[in-house]
């Protein structure tokens, strides 16, 4: 028996409120900065060193900042694994907020709203930096937000992680680049969810030694290579950049298929070389659409972003 839906369509507003973290083509900011004890801090010379960064951005007067805060774990993870240990980590606390001070920091200004949670120089050992330009050089829509940046300037989102999965993350150190050409397919970004053709994109990040200039990118389908590109450019070490493989037709079934990357020597990369790329189809097989309507040409838009269908074949006008 078919789905049916009868449509009574009204004027509707809509907010959509989004929120960005960091962005997936980011790098981390080129950051020289000042600590509150007067040393300098240079985020890209750490992480030439083979370092795992752990950002802390936070507000002085941020409840779920200070929570975590008082709980230690990342002051933990910098003596057992900061230079005074295995010397594998650096964690950066920053005060992001506009409009707080410096001696916020210290749970000695603020008031209302603003009003700083207490000391949070106290017990800490690890570099605190008030500077709020870092608010927008991380690309920041919330408090708190806890970044974690390898060594080749992949950066994530981690949130608020007990002390196990930091040492997991610390585990996962993919480290600096070593070999000249290593052309690392990142992620998938294209199609996810079609009822039409699918457009196939992905992250294409240089973890060479040298400037990334060409490669061959593969789509394959159950060992058959169904879509093929070259991709030309020039990355330099570490950047990355958004691939176009084109379109494939409309399959009316969730697909799996494997996005494989051959750098410019004709080698295969090592361990990084390949990403899935889940499309979901949607079926409509089985529904049909009833619109009461008197203007039908001006709603066929609308209707066809709201079901996300492929033709009006199967929409009836009342």
């Amino acid at each position: 028996m078919k789905n049916r839906y009868i449509l009574i369509l009204l004027f509707t507003f809509v907010l959509t409120i989004g929120i960005s973290q960091p962005d997936p083509l980011s790098t981390p900011p080129t950051m020289v900065a000042t600590d509150i004890a007067g040393n300098e801090v240079d985020l890209q010379q750490i992480l030439d060193e083979g370092k795992v960064v752990i950002v802390d951005l936070f507000a002085a007067w941020c409840s779920p900042c200070w929570t975590y805060h008082m709980q230690h774990v990342l002051e933990d993870a910098y003596q057992q694994w900061g230079p005074a240990g295995t010397d594998e980590l650096v964690v950066l606390g920053i005060e992001a907020e506009s409009r707080n001070t410096a001696a916020q920091l210290t749970g000695t200004s603020g008031a209302g709203v603003l009003q700083s949670l207490g000391d949070w120089t106290d017990g800490i050992s690890y570099p605190l930096i008030d500077d709020a330009s870092f608010n927008d050089a991380f690309n920041l829509s919330y408090f708190p937000t806890v970044i974690a940046i390898y060594p080749n300037r992949l950066m994530f989102e981690i949130r608020q992680q007990p002390l196990n999965v930091i040492r997991d993350i610390l585990d996962r150190n993919p480290g600096l680049a070593s070999e000249d050409r290593d052309a690392n397919a990142l992620r998938y970004t294209g199609t996810d969810k079609t009822c039409s053709d699918a457009d196939i994109k992905f992250i294409l990040h240089n973890n060479g030694t040298k400037n990334l200039t060409s490669a061959n990118i593969q789509l394959i389908d159950n060992g058959e290579v169904i879509l093929e590109s070259e991709w030309t450019g020039n990355l330099a070490t570490y950047e990355q950049t958004e691939v176009s493989l084109g379109t494939i037709d409309y399959v009316e079934e969730t697909k799996n298929y494997i996005i494989n990357v051959v750098n410019e020597s004709g080698e295969v990369t090592s361990d990084n070389n390949e990403i899935d790329a889940t499309i979901a189809a949607y079926k409509n097989d089985n529904e049909e659409i009833i619109v009461k309507i008197e203007n039908k040409k001006r709603l066929d838009r609308k209707i066809s972003q709201v079901f996300e269908i492929r033709t009006f074949d199967r929409i009836k006008y009342l």
